[in-house]
C-alpha cells in the first residue's frame, strides 16, 4: 500500500505475547514495517506506539506511545547505534541505558530498542537481529547463520593461520 508523500509499507508483521515491560499479561503486538524498519507497533489493548526513523536501518529518532498516556521520546545513541538515553520534548533525559561489551544492560520500559539499535525480548533478555537471536550474556548468537557457510570446507575445521 502506499501512503501519499509517504513510504511504501510493507505488510509483514510479526506477533509477540509480552508487553514491553515484559509482563507476559497477554497483550500481543502487531509491527508495521516500511522495509526493515518498524514504523508502528499495534497492541490488542488499543494503544500504539509510532516511529519516526532516519537514514539507513537501525536508526530511531522518535517513538510517540499510546500505551499508559501520550508520550514522545526521543533516541540518543552511540557510534555503535545502541541507545543510551531518551528525552523528553523539554529535552531532560527520561532513561539511560548503560552496556557492557557483549550488550548486557537493564534494558528499559521505555523501548524495546537496545544494544546496536536492535530490539532486546524483555522475557528472554535475546537480541532480534532479523535472521537470528543474539545472547548477550553469552556474548555470541544462539542460531545459526541461515545464510551458511558460502564455501565447501568441512564446517567442523578451523584453519587458523
Amino acid at each position: 500500500m502506499f501512503m501519499r508523500g509517504g513510504p511504501k509499507l510493507s505488510n509483514s508483521w510479526r506477533l509477540t505475547t509480552a508487553n514491553s515491560n515484559g509482563s507476559g499479561n497477554g497483550v500481543s503486538t502487531n509491527f508495521v514495517y516500511d522495509g526493515q524498519d518498524v514504523v508502528k507497533d499495534l497492541n490488542s489493548d488499543g494503544s500504539t506506539v509510532d516511529y519516526l526513523n532516519g537514514p539507513g536501518i537501525d536508526n530511531k529518532i522518535r517513538q510517540t506511545s499510546t500505551v499508559k498516556h501520550k508520550t514522545t521520546l526521543y533516541y540518543t545513541a552511540d557510534h555503535l547505534g545502541s541507545t543510551t538515553a531518551l528525552t523528553n520534548d523539554k529535552g531532560h533525559i527520561v532513561d539511560e541505558i548503560e552496556y557492557d561489551a557483549f550488550g548486557n544492560s537493564t534494558g528499559s520500559d521505555n523501548t524495546r530498542y537496545d544494544y546496536t539499535g536492535r530490539e532486546r525480548d524483555p522475557l528472554t533478555g535475546l537480541l532480534y537481529y532479523r535472521a537470528r537471536w543474539y545472547d548477550p550474556k553469552l556474548g555470541r548468537f544462539i542460531s545459526e547463520d541461515p545464510i551458511g557457510w558460502s564455501d565447501r570446507r568441512n564446517k567442523s575445521v578451523c584453519l587458523c593461520w
